[in-house]
């Protein structure tokens, strides 16, 4: 498409609407000031689809009336106020491209609100932890995007009569394509030389789906939520590039529509832009409550946050309130008076106030955000942006205009577009940084990377100082040859089965075992009959047993009919609140029952063993009796005792023997700002598994210790792979069939022969097992 949208513009054909021109009223630029530099023309910055910094030029003109002149103050009431808005040329980074209709002003302010929106999504995805809601960046660019495009549109219309298509296309592709190859041959390199053998087929798809701007829809339906920490895509920040895109697409069609009926509907004596206007403004208004009330709904009804994170059906409401801002001001203009300039002055400082502090205080994921938060927000910058546009010497406008911000702003879309693959790359881990070293080295690189692409390869290509050869030829080769190094470079890489995913992926395939789960077959009374197994536990040893299934390996041929029944999300610590990850966490609401659905089972499998496989849980920072403590500290590990001790007394009641597995090192995991997560350190797992030791040797003959993690992970040092082969998932905890594979004929010969005698067996049933009493249940205060 892209391809052939510049070999129409090169040969000068356009897609176009005429109208009787001369019906239309010429528009006459109010007086320019030399505010910032000149841009080529053509071409305009806009939103995350130009990567984070975008829009740029804009100018506000009113139609030539009689008695009226382009040097005309506007002070008389019976006259209309400036209205037609244009946009040209405008830098930045990441937002929805623009293209310019060129001679017009750039308003140096923009360019400030661009650097404002692209910071806060860098330092949000640095973990900054006083910038919970620095993600909602991208709405500013929405809303910058919404505006800036219309009004071109607009603009456009009222000069000529008509919209080019092919050429505003042509001008997105040129604006917004030749970085993004960069970035997915970049990610070539990432896939080769960094990623993990089980992100090769993700970021496959996850590069076809940007090269194409459909990335959005790419991450929604595959489950790769927006603040999922485990193995995230170097490409996950483009669905907003995808959003912007999509509107692009649409949405100048929509303008033209609307405009070409409405001058069919006015009669050709007083055909004007206003009714146009009107009549898109009022299409753009039910666009963003349409939005809004679909997000609000899906929300209401449970739909995964992601699907309503990333749909354009949900997020483009910010784009059509900036549509809307457009339309109003061709309708309305700078206040008359004084006072109403100078409310608007004080509303545009306090909106932004109002955003900064959502930023600064709204996490990402708060349900109010899906229920009419996104309205609200994309309504404060459309105030901001009014008032900035308008009253362009107003003090909110200079502070936004100084030079720093405004630099930052032109290269707003290279921020956006290098940032999250170069932090992904430079983990704490490779650079041996932390804290503000780690963030000031990745900001560093980002702004390096983001300048050079910025001075070498998108501004010439812009302004038309780099001559492509033959761009009918060249262009759909170029995107084609970075298609084959995206197939090449990630097909070449051994990409295990199922090499991970998140917990969307366990709870689907959890589903699914849900749904083919028979009858328990009878159990055999013969001599020679197999020892019957029953797996309880977490995610772990929930994957673990789904390996066994769905890669049909053999236990039997180790004397072992084997029985899976963990669940996934809890170990034994029922809802006690916890920290996962550097956040409080009250784990899976069925946590509290695990006792009752551990017994449950117990008597509907009747085995001779019981494999008990915790430990992800049991490692995280618990807050007991008042106080956060973990294993090893006196208070957690007594507590953990008494667990452990109910746990035992659960899975012994019909007479089985209770094998302890040992919990297998996890991968260290890391904050974004180089903090490592506690849960996940080695020390942890050695302090839990010498409990298990403990537990064992205070039930003597009854329970027994499976080295279950020395198999994946010999020394207490964690391994991903095992003779080349990787074990694990990505995130460092579950395991792969691999794994499976390694774990199967070591731990199930000794499972095998802990299966009891008959007459143990029969006292045991007889009597039932000791149980000890409860653990009390402690203080959450």
């Amino acid at each position: 498409m892209v391809g052939q949208a510049t070999a129409r513009l090169e040969r000068g054909a356009a897609l176009s609407t005429r109208t009787h021109q001369s019906a239309l009223p010429t528009p006459v630029a109010s007086p320019t000031r030399p505010d910032g530099p000149t841009r080529p023309p053509g071409d305009v910055d806009g939103g995350p689809d130009e990567a984070p910094g975008r829009y740029g030029h804009v100018r506000v003109v009113r139609p030539a009336q009689r008695g009226d002149s382009a040097h005309s103050s506007g002070s008389d009431p019976a006259a209309p106020g400036p209205h037609p808005l244009e946009e040209s040329p405008a830098p930045g980074p990441s937002g929805p491209g623009g293209s310019g209709a060129g001679g017009s002003r750039h308003w140096p302010a923009l360019d400030g609100l661009r650097a404002i929106a692209v910071l806060a999504v860098l330092l949000y995805h640095a973990g900054v932890t006083w910038l919970p809601g620095g993600l909602l960046g991208v709405d500013l660019f929405f809303v910058l995007s919404g505006f800036l495009i219309t009004g071109l549109l607009l603009g456009e219309w009222n000069r000529s009569g008509r919209i080019d298509l092919a050429r505003f296309w042509g001008r997105r592709a040129r604006r917004l394509l030749p970085a993004l190859l960069i970035l997915l041959l970049a990610v070539c390199a990432y896939a080769r030389f960094i990623a993990s053998p089980g992100q090769a087929a993700s970021l496959r798809d996850d590069s076809l789906a940007t090269l194409f701007y459909v990335g959005n829809w790419r991450f929604a339906l595959s489950h790769q939520g927006y603040f999922d920490t485990t193995a995230p895509s170097p490409l996950r920040h483009t669905w907003s590039l995808a959003v912007e895109e999509q509107f692009y697409l649409v949405w100048p069609l929509v303008v033209l529509a609307v405009l070409g009926l409405a001058a069919r509907r006015t009669p050709k004596k007083r055909r004007a832009p206003r009714p146009a206007a009107r009549r898109l403004r009022t299409v753009a208004l039910l666009g963003a409550l349409g939005s809004a009330a679909t997000a609000a709904v899906m929300s209401a009804r449970g739909v995964n946050d992601s699907r309503i994170y990333y749909g354009t059906d949900t997020r483009s409401q910010a784009l059509f309130v900036g549509a809307a801002l457009a339309a109003t001001l061709t309708l309305r203009g700078e206040p008359a008076n004084r006072a109403k300039r100078a409310a608007l002055a004080v509303a545009g400082a306090a909106a932004l106030a109002a955003v900064l502090v959502v930023f600064a205080t709204v996490d990402g994921q708060s349900t109010g955000l899906y229920q009419g938060g996104f309205l609200a927000l994309a309504i404060a910058v459309m105030i901001t942006l009014a008032s900035v546009v308008l009253l362009p010497d107003s003090p909110l406008a200079r502070v936004l205009s100084v030079p720093p911000l405004r630099y930052v702003g032109r290269i707003s879309y290279g921020l956006y577009l290098y940032h999250w693959p170069l932090f992904l790359t430079m983990t704490a881990a490779r650079t041996h940084l932390t804290g503000p070293t780690l963030l000031g080295a990745r900001l560093g690189a980002t702004f390096v990377v983001a300048a050079a692409s910025a001075r070498f390869i998108e501004q010439p290509i812009r302004a038309g100082t780099f001559r492509i050869p033959r761009p009918r030829v060249f262009a759909p080769a170029v995107v084609a040859a970075v298609a084959v190094a995206v197939m090449g470079t990630t097909t070449l890489i051994h990409a295990p089965a199922r090499a991970g995913g998140t917990a969307a992926t366990l709870d689907k395939a959890a589903a699914a075992t849900q749904k083919i789960a028979g009858g328990v077959p009878a159990k055999s009374t013969a001599a020679n009959r197999l020892t019957r197994v029953l797996l309880l536990g977490d995610s772990v040893a929930w994957t673990f047993g789904w390996n066994i299934g769905t890669n049909h390996i053999n236990t039997a041929k180790y004397g072992v009919e084997f029985f899976n029944q963990a669940i996934i999300g809890c170990g034994i610590m029922g809802d006690i609140p916890q920290h996962v990850e550097g956040k409080e966490d009250f784990g899976n609401q069925i946590c509290p029952h695990w006792q009752d659905l551990w017994t449950k089972d117990v008597k509907i499998y009747n085995p001779d063993v019981v494999a008990i496989l915790v430990g992800r849980w049991e490692t995280t920072d618990r807050r007991i009796n008042g106080r956060w403590t973990n294993v090893g500290q006196p208070d957690y590990d007594a507590f953990l005792a008494g667990q452990l001790d109910s746990a035992i007394a659960d899975a012994s009641s019909t007479g089985a023997k209770v094998a302890l597995l040992t919990a297998p090192i996890y991968g260290t995991r890391q904050s974004a700002e180089g903090a490592v997560y506690t849960e996940t350190l080695p020390q942890r797992v050695i302090a839990f598994n010498q409990q298990l030791r403990a537990a064992a040797a205070r039930h003597p003959g009854l329970v027994s210790i499976v080295d279950f993690g020395d198999v994946l992970t010999p020394g207490n040092v964690f391994r991903k792979d095992i003779n080349g082969v990787p074990v694990r998932w990505d995130d460092g905890v579950h395991v792969l069939p691999a794994g499976t594979e390694a774990e199967v004929p070591v731990i199930m010969p000794q499972l095998a022969r802990l299966r009891p005698t008959a007459d143990t067996a029969q006292a045991g049933r007889g009597s039932g097992a000791t149980s000890p009493s409860p653990s009390p249940t402690p203080s959450t205060r």
